[in-house]
This record gives structure tokens, sequence and C-alpha cells, in this order.
């Protein structure tokens, strides 16, 4: 499994709050703001998981484990949204 870090953003222009997904070596320490997503996950206005991918300077290579950690979180994130009870 690699090494994987979630970052929640608060942007000002979006309705809610996003992750940026990060994917680090096993030497790296995450540091807020610094790096390159890879993935934004998002709530739709359908109120479903969006998966937003960006080219990045590093390759990207997941394992299934690591989807499985993507999509748990992702759930996880879209539950929390959707009982914020923020409207558009």
């Amino acid at each position: 499994m690699t090494k994987l870090a979630f970052e929640q953003i608060d942007d000002v222009r979006a309705a809610h709050p996003y992750l940026f997904v990060y994917q680090l070596r096993d030497d790296q320490t995450f540091q807020v703001g610094r790096g390159h997503p890879f993935l934004q996950i998002d709530v739709g206005r359908d109120e479903q998981l969006s998966f937003n991918f960006y080219c990045t300077p590093d390759h990207v290579s997941l394992s299934v484990e690591d989807w499985e950690k993507i999509l748990e979180t992702g759930k996880k994130f879209l539950a929390e949204t959707l009982e914020s009870g923020e409207d558009w």
C-alpha cells in the first residue's frame, strides 16, 4: 500500500470543502500546502462524489488497497458534507 495523505480544502469559491489526495514516498512527511495532489475529491450538486485527476510531475501508481482507502475516505467525506446541511 502506498503512503497517501488527504488534505481538506476550504475554498470560499466552492459550495463545499473538497479533498486533495497526495501520494508520498516512504521517507516523506506531508506538509500542508506543499506538494502536488494527484486527485481532488468533491461533492457534486447531485450529492455524489466526483474524482478529478491532476497531472503531476511524479508517476502515480496505486494498488487495490490504495483505491479502497481513497473510496473509504471519500464516502466518509461525502457523509460528513451532506450531514453539515449546507445548501448550494
